[in-house]
């Protein structure tokens, strides 16, 4: 089996991952679920916040954002998180995108390239 084909069946088995975890869930606002309680600002940390404010979250989304969160404050680029992943950059991006319409990664468009920040949900919980 190809490099390539090994990443697609292992984003797919992510998704999928995610996908049984919404099936189960009981109903629970992410916020019911997990009172906040803070913490530090480590890569971990970021997606331990991310985790509980969007408990279904997938394996690739938590490796993004823990670069996404490595890389704080200065930020980093779809390109760097994908060459830093071993995972295509189209795929990096679209990850990238589905982090910032859930507010957990900040993109700066005035940028070039454009760069990906830790978003206002975890830097709320952090601080």
């Amino acid at each position: 089996m190809s490099h390539t084909a090994q990443r697609w069946r292992h984003e797919v088995a992510d998704h999928l991952e995610a996908i049984v975890r919404i099936l189960r869930s009981n109903g629970e606002s992410p916020e019911e679920a997990a009172p906040a309680t803070g913490g530090g600002e480590g890569p971990q940390d970021a997606v331990g916040v991310a985790k509980r404010i969007h408990p279904v979250l997938g394996g690739t989304q938590e490796r993004v954002l823990a670069q996404v969160a490595e890389a704080h404050p200065d930020g980093i680029s779809a390109g760097d998180v994908a060459r830093a992943l071993g995972m295509e950059s189209p795929n990096a991006h679209l990850t990238l995108v589905s982090l910032v319409r859930h507010r957990l990664v900040r993109k700066d468009e005035t940028t070039h390239p454009q760069l990906y920040f830790l978003g206002p949900r975890i830097l709320a919980e952090l601080n």
